[in-house]
Parts: C-alpha cells; structure tokens; sequence
C-alpha cells in the first residue's frame, strides 16, 4: 500500500479503530520481547551451569577447610541479600514517606523493581508500609459509620505543622463539609465523608466521619456523635503541646441539596423552600420565588 492510501485509509479510521490497532501493535511488540528475554535467560541458565560444572571439575581438588570458609553463612551471597532486603525496604518506605510519593506510583514503582530481579519486594505500597487499619464501625438508621476521634484527628495533623506555625498559635478556626459521593454507576450505594479543614497555611483537609449508605440518609444521626466531640472541643478547647486551643468553627460548607439536609429544611425546589423568608413558592416549569416586598424573614 503506498504512503497515499495508507493516509486516506487512516484518516478514515475512528479513534477506537485506532486505539485498538494500536492496542494489537503494542501486543505484538511486548510479546516479541517477552520471547526474547525468555531465550536470553535460557541461554543464561545453560551457560550458568556449564561453568558451575567447570569450576566443581577444576576446584576438586580443594581442601575441606577451604569449602567450609566458601559455604560461611557470612560470605554467602543469598544470606547476604537476605540482609541486606530489610534495609532496602525500610529506605525505600522512608524516602516515599519524605517525599510523600503516591501510592499509584509507588505501587508501579515496585512493579518496575520486582519485573527486574528484585522479587523479594511486595506488590502495593500498602504491603511496603505495613499498614493494617481497623476500625469500629455502628450502623444508625441504615448507615455504616466509621467514627474518628476529633481531639485525635486534629493532634495528628497539627503535628505536621512547622514549629514557626503553631508556636504561637492561640486558637483554631475550623470548616466543616457534609456531601454525598457517588461510588458505582450500577449501584446507589453512596459514601458520606465528614471532612475538616484547619484554616492555617497550608490548609489541611482530613475526616472525622465516612459513612456509607445504599440511599440518601433520611437523618443526620450518623453524625451524632462527631457533632458532640465538636461540640464540648469549642466549649472547652484542645489541649495540645502544652496549652488550650481555643476551637471556633468558622462554617459549614455544603451544596444546595446536603445544606437543607444539614438545616432539617425543604430543598430549594420544593414549596416553603426559600430558607430566608416563609413565601410559598410558585410553580412555573420550576419553583420560582417572585415575592420581594412585606415579606417575613425565617429566624435561626
């Protein structure tokens, strides 16, 4: 085919024409190469061998005490490795620590290592650190909760501050987020974070309640006993690095549909909607709220 068709022809192709011809190439090409690295390390094997023959013809002659100083456990090459792996892996967790390296590319990371000779290495990053988390759970009203300590949660992530930020610091402002995340397209199972952000630069964003549930939660009880820790925080403050927090929420922040689940009021679409004044609404091919004047204004 000349240059001419072969560029009419892939013009004409869609992007998924050409996604999966160039899914078929890719194919091709890493299969070619896993034959050939198969060959390269057969013909590897065999030359291994021949020569560990040719040096066990040539070395029979060795004195005993000489095998017995090669077969030393501390000059042996796969005791050594072995002592030298837990070391490798501490380095390499404490440099994804330090440089706060994501945990996809971590996890590729380790593939690229394991892929290369370094099989003792695990899978995940989460296999690397160590982590196994549990967590109590209670169920209010159909949700799953999963509490967090707010006292805890707000020592864990002041310590990561400077010194230079909180050695002066006095009092805390807080902001609070209520929103409902959608997990699965086939599914209505949702996730509800109670997410916390301390107002300090930079601003540090973390959970105090994750919640799940298989539809919209009729009620806020999930969140009972978040709002109680938050609630006698701000009364009588944190203590943390030797001196009282004063604890002031600056706002909650939500959309329109979980800010009326937050207040107990009707959603903006509804009648008696409006959340600052007590006017019906009118219906014309969406609820509108025409009143202006001699109007009266709700209370808190």
């Amino acid at each position: 085919m000349s240059s001419k068709k072969r560029h009419q022809y892939s013009s004409l192709m869609t992007s998924k024409e050409r996604k999966r011809q160039y899914n078929k190439i890719w194919a091709r090409v890493s299969r070619a190469q896993k034959k050939a690295a198969n060959k390269e390390m057969i013909s590897s094997v065999e030359m291994a061998s021949i020569a560990e023959s040719d040096s066990l013809n040539h070395n029979q002659h060795f004195e005993v005490d000489n095998l017995n100083m090669f077969s030393d456990p501390a000059l042996s090459s796969s005791e050594s490795e072995q002592d030298m792996t837990p070391t490798l892996r501490k380095e390499l967790s404490e440099w994804a620590c330090m440089f706060q390296v994501k945990h996809n590319a971590l996890d590729a990371l380790l593939n690229i290592l394991k892929r290369h000779g370094h099989a003792e290495f695990p899978h995940t990053a989460r296999t690397l650190f160590g982590n196994e988390n549990h967590y109590e759970h209670t169920t209010k009203d159909g949700v799953e909760s999963v509490q967090f300590k707010v006292a805890d949660q707000l020592s864990k992530h002041l310590s990561k501050y400077p010194a230079a930020v909180t050695d002066h610091l006095q009092s805390l402002d807080l902001s609070i987020n209520v929103d409902g995340l959608p997990l699965f397209k086939s599914s209505n199972l949702s996730l509800w974070p109670v997410l916390c952000s301390i107002n300090l630069s930079p601003e540090c964003i973390f959970p105090l309640c994750i919640s799940t549930a298989a539809s919209k939660p009729k009620t806020l009880n999930f969140v009972n006993d978040t709002v109680q820790e938050l609630a006698e925080l701000i009364q009588d403050g944190l203590t943390w690095g030797g001196k009282c927090l004063n604890i002031q929420l600056r706002c909650v922040t939500c959309d329109a549909p979980a800010k009326a689940m937050v207040k107990c009021v009707k959603q903006f679409s509804g009648y008696y909607g409006c959340d600052r004044c007590n006017q019906r609404g009118s219906w014309y091919g969406r609820m509108i709220y025409p009143e202006t004047n001699n109007l009266i204004m709700r209370t808190d």
